[in-house]
């Protein structure tokens, strides 16, 4: 971040890649993985003024069924669900 700024805003949403069976991480691990990268923002200073951007966090829509690569994200349902609950549990202080 800090070799592009300034940033007016800027958006972290995580993907379905996250929900990979290999990587082996729940939605909560997730979640707190996200916190690190907001909590990196939110004490930056390469917004407007030299204060923080505008951050907005946005959690992927839920998976639906899968057919070619239900194998690879095998459990991804499920934990899809769950990324909302978690995001708004933390409210990210």
């Amino acid at each position: 971040m800090d070799s592009h700024q300034l940033f007016d805003l800027i958006t972290i949403m995580l993907g379905a890649n996250d929900l990979k069976f290999r990587f082996s991480v729940s939605a909560y691990d997730i979640a707190e993985s996200v916190s690190v990268l907001i909590r990196y923002v939110q004490q930056s200073a390469v917004g407007p003024d030299k204060k923080s951007p505008t951050l907005l966090l946005t959690a992927p829509p839920p998976l639906v069924r899968l057919s070619d690569c239900k194998e690879r994200f095998q459990g991804g349902i499920e934990r899809s669900q769950l990324f909302g609950r978690y995001f708004r549990k933390k409210l990210w202080v």
